[in-house]
């Protein structure tokens, strides 16, 4: 039932109606959904249920890295990867996940700099994304105190 709906978001979402990687999307969904799923429940010496949400959160840096690393390799980049990688960026800000949105903040610029056509050809296919991505690409002007002068030349070079 879980692939179903991911199906029918990622049609609805014009990406190619392709599932990511087996355990991907089922993941995705959970996360999105807030879903606390058996595998990241553990008992303690006590007997007690305990929802260990570190686990959960290194599922998710994996997957966050899986794709990013995807979209580096110039020669096996797919644009499917580019489009999950945004659409992670894009579940991070919509559940307020600090730690992924500090992630995107960090990295998104590098990956807009270097491959600007495949970026907003993706923002226009699939322009629920926008929100999100505008988010990380202002959050990157100021970020942790760099690039503070670098969002009017930004911003006038890519009118």
């Amino acid at each position: 039932m879980k692939k179903l709906l991911v199906l029918v978001l990622l049609v609805a979402a014009g990406c190619n109606a392709r599932l990511p990687e087996s355990g991907d999307a089922e993941f995705i969904l959970d996360y999105a959904l807030a879903i606390r799923t058996a595998e990241y429940y553990y008992t303690d010496k006590d007997g007690t249920r305990h929802y260990d949400s570190l686990r959960e959160y290194q599922h998710w840096q994996l997957l966050y890295d899986k794709y990013k690393t995807a979209i580096g390799q110039s020669q096996n980049r797919t644009e499917r990867d580019f489009r999950y990688w945004l659409f992670l960026g894009h579940i991070s800000w919509s559940v307020s996940d600090a730690a992924g949105m500090e992630a995107f903040s960090r990295d998104l610029m590098p990956v807009y700099n270097r491959d600007s056509t495949v970026f907003l050809e993706t923002l226009r296919e699939l322009p629920f994304l926008v929100s999100s991505v505008c988010y990380y690409l202002n959050n990157h002007f100021g970020f942790e105190g760099d690039n503070q002068d670098g969002k009017l030349r930004f911003v006038e070079s890519n009118r």
